[in-house]
This record gives structure tokens, C-alpha cells and sequence, in this order.
């Protein structure tokens, strides 16, 4: 059984990342599953944790979010190696979850830009 990427099909980022992913996966390890398919009320991750960031659940069950999910990923995907300098750690996370989270951000308040973004009041 595959494991598989959960991501939001709202977020242009995302479906091209999840795009860039199918077209690496040369083995077929992974399903890229749109949150909003799975997500169920009473699933076992909360719908804001799925919009915040990208969820993988292996082929044992086990769910790995963000900066894990993206390293679980470049385990299994040697075409993908090349972006583990992004996964490396800063006193402040990784830049790649700070890019991604920075980019879902502006692309959620796109449609309203005279209200600031209700995560950093931008």
C-alpha cells in the first residue's frame, strides 16, 4: 500500500509541489490525496492542522507533518534530494516551511487586500 501525501487542492503551491512530486515518484510510493477528499469530522488530524501544513501517512499509518513529512519524502524520492538544503534547520525552522507557509499566507488573503492577514497582520 502507498503512502500517502496529503495536500490542499486550493493552494496553487501546493498542487504544482504535489505535480512536481507524481512526475519524481518514478516507483509510485506515494498517493496525493487532496485534504479536501480526506478529511473527514472525525478523522484523527483537524482540518486547520491539514491547511497548515503538508501531512504524510506511511504505509503503517504513521503521520508525519511539515518539516518530517518533507523528509520522509526526500528518503524515499532520490530525485528530491537536492531539495534537502531547504529542509535544514535555522533558529527559526526550516526555510522551506517558512517559504510555503509564507506563500499559503499570502495566497489565503489574496482576495481581500485591504483587510491584513490574520496570521501576521500584513
Amino acid at each position: 500500500m502507498p503512502h500517502k501525501i496529503l495536500y490542499d487542492a486550493d493552494c496553487s503551491l501546493c498542487v504544482r509541489f504535489a505535480a512536481a512530486i507524481r512526475g519524481m515518484d518514478r516507483k509510485n510510493q506515494f498517493d496525493l490525496v487532496s485534504l479536501q477528499n480526506y478529511y473527514k469530522p472525525d478523522s484523527n488530524i483537524s482540518l486547520e492542522d491539514l491547511e497548515n501544513e503538508l501531512h504524510v501517512i506511511d504505509e503503517n499509518g504513521n503521520i508525519f507533518a511539515g518539516d518530517k513529512a518533507f523528509q520522509f519524502i526526500l528518503q524515499k524520492i532520490p530525485a528530491a534530494k537536492p531539495l534537502s538544503t531547504l529542509i535544514s534547520k535555522t533558529s527559526s525552522g526550516s526555510l522551506l516551511s517558512a517559504g510555503i507557509n509564507r506563500i499559503k499566507r499570502w495566497t489565503k488573503s489574496r482576495y481581500s487586500l485591504k483587510a491584513p492577514c490574520p496570521h501576521c497582520q500584513r
